[in-house]
């Protein structure tokens, strides 16, 4: 782009845009930012969700390894919105269960033998902060009125349910950009093939 020299009886030479060039600046920055937007929130969002199935399973792979170490059941439960406390709300539907679990989860050592409550001799050892309402989530293992409520780890290494699963979604009206799909099968976690969790979120469309 040409920067004018302006000239005024009198005056210094001054340099600058013409209006024309400012608008059409301004035009090309307004187009650039607009389409920019969209990929960037796709990219935090995206990150979050990682950061959360990440997460699951670090807290399994911690909790199972812990009951091996003490000698005690480990349990995994959703947690109530800014506590260390489990939330037992009885889900009616997946939507409803998806809402529990993503207020966040803790892990605590389980000594007085109840799944579902932090007791006063209970240990709380680790807790994850509440997820984006935008992620979707999908549990299956029924430990409860036809829901996950928690995930037990025992002391021999092994899971209760045998084998629960938890499957991360982000989509949108372009199509899912975030799919990842979590198993644990007697203690132990994986993730699944990306192009099964993929397919498993457009089925289930969270």
């Amino acid at each position: 782009m040409r920067i004018k020299k302006l000239r005024r009886p009198g005056c210094q030479d001054l340099w600058g845009f013409t209006l024309i060039e400012l608008l059409v600046v301004t035009a090309v920055f307004t187009l650039l930012v607009t389409a920019g937007v969209p990929s960037l929130v796709r990219f935090v969002e995206r990150q979050q969700a990682e950061s959360a199935a990440d997460s699951f399973q670090r807290f399994v792979t911690f909790a199972r390894a812990e009951a091996l170490v003490r000698g005690r059941n480990l349990v995994i439960c959703p947690r109530q919105l800014a506590s260390v406390q489990c939330d037992n709300t009885a889900a009616a539907d997946d939507a409803e269960e998806a809402d529990i679990w993503r207020q966040g989860w803790l892990v605590f050592v389980d000594y007085d033998g109840d799944p579902l409550s932090v007791g006063a001799d209970d240990l709380v050892l680790r807790v994850q902060d509440a997820l984006d309402d935008d992620l979707g989530m999908l549990l299956r293992g029924n430990t409860g009125p036809g829901y996950l409520q928690y995930i037990r780890m025992t002391r021999s290494g092994g899971s209760h349910p045998l084998n629960p699963s938890v499957l991360f979604c982000l989509q949108d009206g372009s199509g899912i950009y975030y799919a990842a799909k979590l198993l644990v099968f007697r203690g132990r976690v994986r993730q699944s093939d990306p192009d099964q969790a993929r397919e498993e979120c457009s089925a289930e469309s969270l």
